[in-house]
């Protein structure tokens, strides 16, 4: 058995959902978490059993949710489920490895609810009798995205000095 406890952040690019999944953002669903991802019995090649383990701290239950997962391609789905109010709960997500080999992969893991989707990435970790899973940790801006708004806020304030200046001297 391998648990892969939420936390970790971990380096790498991300997989692009399948559009037969719809377009998932980064976004959360109030008091809902996905907490880890936990794979027993697995063989490569075989048909894998993932269990997510979801924790609903709302006070109602979560009725009709259901968790993807995609990694390699491969998308491992779960039924419909109910989600009890203030409770952790195991979701099992099923699907075919044949198409995986051994290796690290950059997956997603996604809870649907009414509409709504909360996705986390993952770093999985694939070998002949195991899997592994590690959940990235949420972020916010990325330094990036920062380090641009910040150059073009720059660049901005620069342009309007410089032609309040060409004003004053024509």
């Amino acid at each position: 058995d391998v648990t892969a406890p939420a936390g970790g952040a971990v380096e790498g690019g991300t997989v692009d959902i399948p559009d037969s999944m719809g377009q998932v953002q980064e976004a959360e669903i109030p008091q809902v978490e996905i907490r880890g991802i936990t794979a027993r019995n697995f063989v490569l090649g075989a048909v894998a059993r993932f269990q997510v383990l979801v924790d609903n701290q709302r006070d109602i239950p979560l009725e009709g949710v259901f968790v993807n997962i995609l990694v390699g391609g491969v998308v491992f789905k779960s039924p419909l489920v109910t989600v009890p109010a203030k409770s952790k709960i195991e979701i099992i997500a099923y699907g075919d490895t044949a198409s995986l080999e051994e290796g690290i992969y950059d997956g997603r893991v996604v809870f649907v609810y009414q509409g709504s989707e909360y996705a986390r990435n993952v770093k999985v970790k694939i070998g002949k009798d195991s899997a592994s899973f590690v959940l990235k940790e949420k972020k916010g801006a990325s330094t990036l995205t920062i380090f641009i708004s910040i150059l073009f806020l720059t660049v901005g304030a620069w342009l309007v000095v410089l032609r309040f200046i060409r004003k004053r001297n024509i």
